[in-house]
């Protein structure tokens, strides 16, 4: 029912998952993993001072070693990849946690609340459409590539900005092949009331600066979103400030940022659980003034 859908939407990568470009990097190029600090502190670095858009930068690196390597990938090739994706702790079975939450509550199930999520990611789609967590999305807007004579040719990329267009396609109700097939569709005049799911309906989690378009859209139309940011690796006590103060500045979350557990007891989860009930109530609350 129009109205009455809450979207989750994520990013992917280090929001739910390790980096799937990295694990491209190593997987596929066999880079070593002073190769891939390497790839991204210098040459798509040295690309960005150039004037390349940062993913344009990196996608163009990485096809430039599949030539000059005379590698042969496919999109099957990624897909399978998928498996290999690390998801963080209590990702798999969020979702059927979450849909059995507004399930208990009476208000919600009384105003037909219901769950879709989203993925919207800068990375692979097809490595994100491997992943076990796939079969739980409503939809998925990634990178996509054609192939043609064994090589991957770019088809679309998601640049930081690009992702607000995804959350005014689901605003209004356009899948991803709809919106693929007709791009200019995201732009039909649609009013407010007839608009499937609310940008208020919308629940946004992504970790870092190419999320902030979609966290600046959905504060300002009255959706919650939700800040994610892993510690570093050498250093368990230290977290990336150059991310924190980019959440911080300009108050661009509703909560956190948070460490990416989505396990039950985990502060990420109860609060995102919140969310959803907060959102589910105003649904009811409408739901009754409709009566």
């Amino acid at each position: 029912m129009p109205g009455s859908i809450i979207a989750i939407i994520f990013d992917f990568d280090d929001t739910v998952a390790d980096d799937t470009t990295d694990l491209f990097l190593k997987e596929k190029l066999e880079m070593n993993k002073k190769q891939i600090q390497e790839f991204w502190n210098k040459d798509v670095r040295d690309k960005v001072k150039e004037g390349w858009d940062p993913p344009l930068a990196y996608i163009n690196l990485i096809l430039e070693h599949i030539r000059n390597s005379g590698l042969k990938i496919k999109n099957q090739d990624l897909r399978q990849l998928g498996n290999k994706v690390k998801l963080y702790p209590g990702v798999e079975d969020m979702f059927s946690r979450l849909r059995v939450f507004v399930h208990s509550k009476q208000k919600l199930q009384k105003a037909h609340v219901q769950l879709e999520f989203y993925i919207i990611s800068g990375g692979f789609e097809e490595i994100i459409r491997g992943t076990p967590i796939s079969k739980e999305m409503k939809d998925i807007f990634g990178c996509t590539f054609d192939e043609e004579n064994g090589k991957l040719i770019p088809k679309s990329i998601i640049t930081f900005t690009e992702k607000t267009k995804f959350l005014y396609a689901i605003n209004k109700g356009l899948s991803g092949f709809e919106l693929r097939s007709n791009p200019y569709s995201v732009n039909d005049v649609i009013s407010e009331t007839s608009r499937r799911i609310p940008f208020k309906n919308m629940i946004y989690l992504g970790d870092g600066p190419t999320d902030i378009p979609c966290f600046s859209t959905i504060q300002k139309f009255g959706g919650k979103t939700i800040g994610i940011l892993k510690y570093r690796k050498r250093d368990s006590d230290r977290v990336d400030k150059r991310r924190a103060w980019a959440f911080a500045k300009g108050d661009r979350i509703t909560l956190g940022p948070y460490r990416p557990v989505y396990t039950e007891e985990s502060d990420l989860y109860e609060n995102l659980k919140l969310q959803v009930e907060r959102v589910g109530l105003d649904i009811y609350d409408a739901h009754m003034r409709r009566e």
